[in-house]
Formats: C-alpha cells, structure tokens, sequence
C-alpha cells in the first residue's frame, strides 16, 4: 500500500471517531433511565465506569438508536486511551500495556485482552510492516488461533513464512483456499482461508470491508470455520486493521452466539463489559445494528 493510501485509511479513521465524538453535545443527557433490575443490579458490585449510563443506553436500544449507544461509550472512554507509539497504525490505542507485560516484551504493542465468560481474546491492530516478525513471534507464543478480519490486503503471514493447509483440511473444509490459491479465493466462491504459522493457525475472513458489516451467509461460512477449529486454554488473536470496529463485532457476536437467551440488558451488558477493556469495539452504530438485528429480533427488543 501507498503511503498516500496509509494516510486516506487513517484520515477516514479519524473522520470516523470525529463524528462520533460529536454527539456528546448532540445526546439528550436528560433522557429517561430505563430501570435496571435488581438482579442486574447485583452484578455491579465494582460500579463499572458504564454503570451511571447504563439506562440510558437501554432507552437508545429501544428506540433503535445506535448511534447514540456508539457514541456514549466513545466519549466515556477517550481518555483512558494511551498514548500512540511508533507501533501504532492508528490512533485506536489500548488503555494499558497489560498485553505486552504479560508475554514479556520489549515494547507496547497496540493489543488488549478481552476477557468474557466464555473465552478470553487479544484484540490487536494490524502490524506495520515493521512489525511484523515481532507479531507473529507474539502470537505463536500466545495463541493457538489467529481471527484476521483484513480481506485480501497485504500481509504479515508471508509465503516464505507460513504453510499452507494440508490436503484433509482441504477436503473438510469447501470455503477454504490455501496460501497459493489465495487469489482463487473469489473466484471460486471461498470466503474465507485457512494458513499455518509455526504452531499458530490463522482463519482469515475474505469479505468484510473495513467500517462495514458482513453479508449474513458469507459470515455463517466463515463462523462455522471458525468453530470448528481446535482450540486450547491460549486466547484467541482477533484483529482487523484498527482492531476495533470488525474486531470488536466479531468478538461480541461470539460472545452472544453462545448463549441461550439475548435480552437488551444482556446485549448493552457485554458491549459495555468489551468497552471497559477496549475502547471502539463495535465501531459504529452500522455494525451494532447488524448484532442486535441478529440476536434481539425475537426478544423483547
């Protein structure tokens, strides 16, 4: 990619946050408090920083007003965000070095741990190129599996560093395409590829454009992939460019897909609880409402 390219992606980055930013003058702070019932109340113990707003996100959820829920949490969390460093691609900081403490490095890379109850992830922006070799060494040492949500851009898993997928995953699994097919990727319908580093597996997602939303039946391909690998006790890379905005949709849709029951207090919850460890997460109001639309269209929405 151009440096001239890199400079639009990181001025339409920053458009993007502008505009959410906007709305704290915008947002009506005297809308009516949903109530919160006791048992949800309970949970909060630790008064989480969302606790005080948390009413007034459900009455957002309610009127289907999802831009407003972004823009809250946006501007609740500003300013816990780090600084940026050389390593930083875009202005998506983290709120701590947690990440590069816990495996021992040498220097704050842009990642966060996303603790739920289900699974814990890392989510990460993409490398510079730069960057790279001090990636992939990172994550053959935390995790097991790599979630890329990147398209067909340039890459870190180089030809030269990764192997490709063996002829029994080939024959299991008709949506993948190997490191050398990758260009037959499309043309032969797959949407998504399979790619071995070391002891990493990466599952990379072929078609979600960046600030968008997936097409339903190309994300269940690639979901049902994703389920179906081996996972350990490691976290789960997940990473887009910025990673928040398709990273934090797809965590969260992971999230909500392994529970029985998505009420809009449970939907607001773990957005908020993905928020207090990242901010960004789920973007924009676009891609809450592709999760909502998803998982509250037969609850009490």
């Amino acid at each position: 990619m151009t440096e001239k390219g890199k400079k639009d992606e990181l001025a339409a980055l920053t458009q993007e946050m502008i505009k959410n930013a906007e709305g704290r003058s915008k947002a009506d702070l005297n809308t009516h408090k949903a109530t919160i019932s006791n048992d949800k109340v309970s949970e909060y113990t630790g008064k989480p920083k969302y606790f005080d707003i948390f009413g007034r996100l459900l009455h957002y959820l309610a009127e289907e007003n999802y831009d407003a829920i972004i823009t809250e949490l946006t501007n609740l969390y500003f300013d816990d965000l780090l600084p940026m460093t050389d390593y930083d691609m875009y202005c998506t900081t983290p709120y701590s070095d947690e990440v590069s403490r816990t495996y021992g490095l040498p220097y704050r890379i842009n990642a966060s741990f996303i603790r739920t109850k289900f699974l814990t992830y890392i989510a990460c922006q993409k490398p510079k190129e730069k960057y790279c070799q001090h990636f992939i060494r990172f994550a053959n040492d935390a995790s097991d599996i790599i979630v890329c949500l990147c398209n067909r851009q340039d890459d870190y898993f180089t030809s030269s560093a990764s192997s490709s997928t063996t002829a029994d995953i080939l024959r299991n699994n008709p949506g993948l395409a190997t490191k050398d097919g990758h260009q037959d990727a499309d043309k032969d319908g797959s949407v998504y590829v399979i790619e071995d580093m070391n002891n990493t597996r990466r599952i990379k997602f072929l078609k979600w454009e960046d600030f968008d939303v997936p097409h339903r039946k190309d994300f269940t391909r690639f979901y049902d992939a994703y389920l179906s690998m081996n996972k350990s006790d490691k976290p789960v890379i997940v990473h887009c460019k910025a990673g928040v905005g398709r990273t934090g949709t797809f965590i969260l849709y992971d999230t909500l897909a392994r529970m029985e029951n998505v009420t809009n207090e449970i939907f607001i919850d773990e957005l908020c609880k993905m928020r207090e460890q990242r901010n960004f997460m789920v973007f924009n109001g676009k891609q809450l409402k592709w999760l909502a639309d998803i998982f509250l269209e037969k609850t009490d929405k």
